[in-house]
């Protein structure tokens, strides 16, 4: 039942019911509510989950609205929820970097490799699947580059990206291993 309504239609859907279901995702819904064994309840969903809530509708009421099933698109003018807060994954400080690269015993094989593809991300910022999805053939030891294909990459983009003259040599060693 929504608002009252106990057969809700697409029509009923309006900015101002959507902004009535943003605002108790954010102030009145129990996270985890229904989930066996979670015990959190905390009130409000975070602004992360009510935005992913809100990408889903925005995407429905765009395709509803094509294919001329509602008149207008209620979501049109309804904008991402913002947080104050900027939640920022705390990077490595060089001296975490030093030490996790300092445990590899490079006489190991399985480690040596490892240890390389751990300066390989750091060196180009590649996403793991990419890195460990590198082929010998994508890499360019005379302009020191990398290509990833649009398979391989995460927004479906070909790119290319600069890799230092270390880590090229690094994966040198590594394929004539």
């Amino acid at each position: 039942e929504v608002r009252g309504l106990s057969n809700a239609f697409l029509s009923d859907l309006s900015a101002d019911l959507i902004r009535e279901y943003i605002r108790f995702m954010l102030t009145e819904k129990r996270r985890y509510e229904g989930v066996e064994g979670r015990k959190d309840k905390t009130v409000g969903l975070s602004v992360n989950t009510v935005n992913i809530r809100l990408r889903t509708l925005k995407t429905m009421c765009r395709f509803w609205h094509a294919e001329g099933l509602i008149d207008h698109n209620p979501m049109a003018n309804i904008k991402p929820v913002s947080s104050d807060e900027i939640e920022e994954v705390p990077g490595l400080s060089d001296a975490e970097i030093e030490l996790i690269l300092s445990s590899f015993d490079e006489t190991q094989y399985a480690e040596w490799r490892d240890k390389i593809l751990c300066l390989l991300l750091l060196d180009t910022g590649l996403r793991i699947n990419e890195a460990c999805s590198l082929t010998y053939e994508r890499i360019d030891f005379r302009l020191l580059s990398l290509y990833v294909p649009s398979q391989i990459a995460k927004n479906r983009r070909n790119r290319e990206v600069p890799i230092s003259r270390e880590v090229a040599k690094l994966l040198r060693d590594l394929y004539e291993e």
